[in-house]
């Protein structure tokens, strides 16, 4: 039987769509997406090392390894408990930093340059990237 009209034709063709006009996608990049804490990992390790590199060295040299983990269960913990929109104004505070790490830069008030680093305001999709229940902050036991 032709499978034409299954869901995974359409997810294609979005995703060829999205990443043919500004988006960044790439074919396996769900696999990056840290269901647990809801997240896509690679951008906030990236975004934070690209911004903050002060913070990011203190950051390595007090976590290692295990850094990745623990900022991801930092920054669920703080969405849960404060919200989105306290997190992005306030950031997030770790145990080592003089201040926050900043998740957003805001457009500056004044018309002077704005240099933006990173991938920052990038648009991502990813196919089929699911979610864990448990980090919803509605979802608690």
């Amino acid at each position: 039987m032709y499978n034409l009209h299954q869901e995974h034709h359409f997810e294609f063709a979005i995703c060829q769509h999205l990443g043919a006009n500004g988006w960044l996608y790439a074919e396996g990049d769900a696999a990056h997406y840290d269901r647990q804490n809801a997240l896509y990992l690679p951008d906030l390790l990236a975004w934070i090392e690209a911004t903050q590199p002060e913070s990011w060295q203190q950051l390595t040299k007090t976590h290692g390894a295990s850094l990745p983990k623990v900022l991801a269960e930092r920054v669920r913990k703080c969405l849960n408990e404060q919200g989105t929109l306290e997190v992005l104004r306030r950031g997030v505070e770790m145990v080592g930093l003089k201040k926050p790490l900043a998740l957003v830069q805001f457009k500056l008030a004044l018309a002077i340059k704005h240099q933006t680093t990173g991938r920052g305001g990038a648009l991502i999709y990813c196919q089929n990237m699911g979610f864990h229940a448990a980090a919803l902050p509605f979802a608690h036991k």
